[in-house]
């Protein structure tokens, strides 16, 4: 197998966007005010134990339900479209995203009424070697062994970017298996550059820069001379086999 397939993953709250996506669509939506949301969210979380997706999106369907607002799938395309990217973000794509992996509603009819897939700090890591493995259908196992050559895109060809905190157990296993990372953060916020510093003097990540995706911003520099990076190796790797 030619594995010369480079997969760049990325997070989205935080990392394509300053806020989280809630906060430009439902939560407005509802009528309900970021920090009590979450605070309520933190206190059945500690009071209960239990995982905090799971009580975010139930949380906000019993917000819905209590002022008889129906959240349907033509409502999130709708509130989609109000949320805000960070700067260069809709051409740094240029249309090319193959796949995303997130959490999602199951719907009866067209209305959300449980929590159907949650996708976790730890759980993101399963789609990671589904990517791996070439293997991104829920439906298909990833249990059974494979050899690291007969890998579509081997973790050497991964590049992750993420924010924070949340992408530590995402971060960690890309570069311990051979792969490259990225923290970027919000300019000028302080609690954000500390956190990403953080994760560089770790090793999470092969380096930090402002969420500026602008062509010739440090980010898209960076992300360039690492792309050029890897591009080499591939080329060696396959003539070398040759």
């Amino acid at each position: 197998m030619k594995q010369n397939t480079i997969a760049i993953i990325y997070d989205f709250d935080g990392t394509l966007t300053p806020k989280t996506m809630q906060e430009y669509t439902l939560l407005p939506k509802l009528g309900v005010k970021s920090k009590s949301f979450w605070d309520e969210i933190s206190q059945e979380v500690s009071k209960t134990g239990a995982e905090t997706m799971m009580v975010y999106m139930r949380q906000l369907l019993d917000h819905a339900k209590n002022k008889n607002i129906r959240i349907s799938k033509d409502e999130f395309l709708k509130m989609g479209r109000d949320i805000k990217y960070y700067s260069g973000v809709e051409k740094w794509f240029n249309n090319y995203i193959k796949k995303i992996f997130a959490s999602e509603y199951y719907y009866r009819g067209k209305v959300a009424v449980f929590p159907k897939i949650v996708v976790t700090d730890t759980t993101k890591t399963q789609f990671i070697f589904r990517i791996n493995k070439g293997k991104e259908k829920l439906s298909q196992s990833i249990n059974e062994h494979m050899p690291e050559a007969d890998r579509p895109i081997p973790f050497d060809n991964i590049i992750y970017i993420g924010d924070g905190m949340t992408d530590v157990p995402s971060m960690a296993l890309i570069k311990k298996s051979g792969g490259h990372s990225i923290a970027v953060f919000k300019k000028n916020n302080k609690e954000q550059i500390k956190i990403s510093k953080n994760l560089y003097k770790a090793q999470r990540v092969d380096f930090i820069a402002p969420a500026n995706y602008n062509q010739n911003s440090p980010l898209f520099n960076k992300t360039c001379l690492l792309l050029d990076f890897m591009v080499a190796k591939i080329r060696y790797n396959l003539q070398i086999k040759d």
